[in-house]
């Protein structure tokens, strides 16, 4: 799973370099406009991903913490019953 998020990673640090690159060779100003408007899109976009990761991740580990919980408590209840 990890390494699915480090080609998205991967593929949005690639784009940046390029639109970059097309901002320094630019002689016009509107597609440096055009292309910092896209850049800006581009933020929104990760920043949606990474947000989305960050949730899927929370929420995978506070049930992998549950159920780390209910294994620790049916163990003890296990002991307890065979004392």
């Amino acid at each position: 799973m990890l390494e699915d998020h480090v080609v998205v990673y991967d593929e949005a640090i690639n784009n940046l370099e390029s639109l970059i690159s097309i901002i320094h060779e630019s002689k016009c100003i509107d597609n440096v406009i055009i292309i910092i408007h896209n850049l800006e899109d581009m933020k929104l976009r990760n920043k949606n991903e990474h947000d989305t990761l960050y949730n899927e991740y929370k929420f995978k580990f506070k049930l992998r913490l549950q159920q780390f919980k209910v294994e620790k408590e049916r163990k003890n209840l296990k002991r307890e019953n065979n004392n």
